[in-house]
């Protein structure tokens, strides 16, 4: 029997200079792990220039979101900690009426998607004990399953014909947030959009006095794709983040003038760090030197997507 882990907590945070090397250790510690990993390590063409960083990593390991009646992992004995054991940062309630109507438009269009596939909602059904309806009720049993697997447990019998493919593709319908308005986009990302800039303008003004050089935002999978929709990559994200996978929004001062380097981990155990671009920021690039963009440029392109007064907002965003 597999002990419980104990929702992930960001138990340390160093961000020091030593010599030509900038280090930002993040140790993320659970019961049965404590993991370390350098998120940013040694860039020697640009470490003096780093001024200020956002990191929005999503968290380590943890219970399944849902279970179902049949689960035979179900209870404290596997999940002491409960389930949906982290909180989401940024979470957006139901108190967003124009949200919640937009909500409802794009639970059509995925019923729709779902119609075609009664036989295999039943075949899930019979086997789970979970009246399976919706791409909700497929996210969650996907993830239950997934961590399961992750945890060394022996699946269901049943599962070996519809894990992981032919569930995951009708589960990512809800994991992927797919079918999204750019309205939903804008009200689930802006919040946090506006805080990241909003830090990066601060830090540009000497007269704030600004000191901070680090912000960390632990996130749930999830808000890191609706932050990588609203900041309008380039890159299409095409699958569920990784345990550990991290957004780092850099800000950089070369020659007098403030830019903006985006960088991707892509999980725990990935030591590569991808730079990403954002569109609308094309013209601010040096694509052959540090492939950063103009921070005025980085702002404009940005601009749409910010909110500054979520209620407003909720009255009318386009």
């Amino acid at each position: 029997m597999i002990k419980g882990k104990k929702a992930s907590v960001m138990q340390n945070c160093l961000f020091q200079k030593k010599g030509a090397a900038t280090f930002i250790i993040l140790v993320i510690c659970t019961v049965t792990a404590c993991t370390g990993f350098y998120l940013h390590k040694s860039i020697p063409a640009v470490e003096n220039t780093l001024r200020f960083v956002s990191v929005i990593h999503r968290h380590g390991e943890r219970s399944p979101l849902h279970s179902y009646p049949f689960d035979p992992y179900k209870g404290e004995s596997y999940w002491p900690e409960g389930l949906r054991a982290l909180l989401q940062m940024f979470h957006v309630t139901k108190r967003c009426k124009l949200l919640s109507d937009e909500t409802k438009q794009r639970d059509l269009v995925i019923k729709k998607k779902l119609e075609d596939h009664q036989e295999f909602l039943a075949y899930l059904s019979k086997y789970t004990g979970l009246d399976v309806k919706n791409a909700s009720h497929l996210s969650g049993l996907f993830d239950n399953l997934s961590v399961v697997e992750q945890q060394g447990l022996t699946l269901p019998q049943w599962t070996r014909d519809v894990y992981p493919k032919k569930l995951e593709s009708l589960a990512n319908l809800e994991f992927m947030e797919l079918f999204k308005t750019q309205t939903m986009i804008k009200l689930e990302s802006g919040v946090l959009i506006n805080e990241i800039v909003s830090n990066m303008v601060r830090k540009t003004d000497a007269s704030k006095n600004f000191e901070r050089v680090l912000n960390l935002y632990p996130a749930s999978d999830r808000i890191l794709i609706r932050l990588w929709r609203g900041l309008n990559m380039t890159q299409e994200i095409t699958s569920k983040p990784y345990y550990g996978a991290a957004l780092f929004i850099e800000l950089h001062e070369i020659d007098k003038k403030y830019r903006v380097k985006i960088l991707h981990k892509k999980g725990t155990t990935d030591d590569e760090l991808t730079t990403l671009k954002i569109r609308g920021c094309e013209g601010g690039y040096d694509l052959e030197q540090d492939e950063m963009c103009d921070l005025d440029v980085f702002l404009s392109a940005l601009e749409p997507m910010i909110i500054t007064d979520f209620d407003k907002a909720c009255e009318n965003s386009t």
